[in-house]
């Protein structure tokens, strides 16, 4: 047998309680669409689950992404505290020791290798796993609990298990606890990813692009080797953004919210769902001075109340949030809930410019200043 085999196997015995595991995986894969992204979670995410110690111990190589516009010119270096610029320095007043010398960042290949990571996975570990002791056993337990004397495996009170830490998994709300909450994000956006495959055909090259980049994954998923940390952590990373993306910009996976209109680095997005009006009043304008709307509509009764009433149009400026303007309740507002200035309803009056969708009575009801501004637009229109 191949020695690194024999040592996963030998990770894999100490937990004491291994089925307790392969249950858990088991439920989650189960409602995973794809078979191949059925036998890659009963293989790898179990792996790593078992073998955790992996995750923990291992450098995280993480490639360098580009920062939206507006963001901060600091970064948390790896090796602990902030640093301006592209490159790490080193800090001798580091808040965090150097783990390796060879810590930090790769211009060439553009990747961290950063021990940030740890803090988490220490805590999923001490949130799932228990150190157990065999000598210590109890004579009764718990449902769910660890083995007690009538329960103990010859391979667990063998002489050699004397040098070996053994741990028992807690198989008891697992729902409740981080780890299992990434695990099933994960799941989601595995089955995402499949149902992005009936674009194979589409004619949009949008939704067959990403029909495409679908079934290299999860083609990637059927030839990962199951101790692949790399490829693991790159799915994780995927179905992490998947999540944050789906409760913070729902508009990228429904067609409510989408872009209706643009005039230079101005866009106009229309909301008719509560949860696209609130999230999309919820961004902030970005950094150095961050600025968050104060628009009533972040709350979830007055996102109701307005979208009951007819739809809400958000004006973008440089990808930030500009102006608010709903039509049926007589509003037209900036960033501090004030009535728009002239000189604003000129800027974003061509985003207006659509008598079909912006009737004059329509954008007069929302705000004189706009309408007026829209309707210099139509008379500067050529005619035919």
């Amino acid at each position: 047998m191949h020695a690194d085999t024999l040592v996963d196997l030998l990770l894999e015995l100490n937990i004491v309680n291994a089925g307790d595991v392969d249950k858990e995986i088991n439920i989650l894969a189960a409602r995973l669409v794809d078979p191949r992204a059925k036998k890659w979670f009963r293989r790898v995410p179990r792996f790593f689950l078992i073998n955790i110690d992996r995750l923990l111990k291992e450098p995280y190589v993480a490639k360098a992404e580009l920062r939206p516009p507006g963001a901060s010119k600091y970064y948390a270096d790896p090796r602990g505290g902030w640093v301006k610029g592209r490159e790490p320095e080193g800090q001798p007043t580091s808040p965090l020791r150097v783990r390796e010398a060879n810590e930090g960042y790769d211009p060439k290949d553009q990747t961290y290798t950063t021990a940030l990571h740890e803090p988490v996975v220490q805590r999923d570990i001490e949130q799932n796993f228990q150190p157990f002791k065999p000598a210590k056993a109890k004579a009764k337990g718990l449902f769910g609990g660890q083995p007690t004397k009538k329960e103990l495996q010859p391979w667990m009170t063998a002489p050699e298990a004397k040098e070996k830490e053994f741990h028992h998994f807690d198989p008891i709300q697992t729902r409740r606890r981080e780890l299992f909450t990434r695990m099933v994000g994960l799941v989601h956006y595995l089955n995402y990813q499949t149902g992005m495959l009936r674009n194979r055909a589409s004619e949009d090259p949008a939704a067959k692009a990403n029909a495409t980049e679908a079934e290299n994954l999860l083609r990637k998923l059927e030839t990962m080797k199951t101790d692949d940390i790399a490829g693991f952590r790159d799915v994780l990373k995927s179905a992490s953004d998947f999540s944050t993306n789906v409760k913070e910009k729902p508009w990228m996976f429904i067609d409510d919210g989408k872009v209706i209109a643009t005039s230079g680095n101005l866009t106009l997005r229309q909301a008719v769902l509560p949860i696209t009006v609130m999230m999309l009043s919820k961004r902030a304008t970005g950094r150095p001075n961050p600025v968050i709307p104060t628009w009533c509509t972040k709350g979830e009764s007055y996102a109701n109340q307005y979208s009951n009433q007819g739809p809400l149009y958000f004006v973008d400026k440089g990808e930030r949030p500009y102006v608010l303007a709903h039509f049926h309740s007589g509003q037209v507002r900036d960033l501090q809930d004030a009535t728009i200035s002239a000189a604003i309803a000129t800027e974003i009056a061509p985003l207006f410019n659509d008598p079909h969708r912006f009737p004059h009575g329509l954008l007069e009801q929302g705000d004189d200043n706009l309408a007026a501004a829209v309707d210099q637009l139509h008379q500067r229109r050529p005619r035919r």
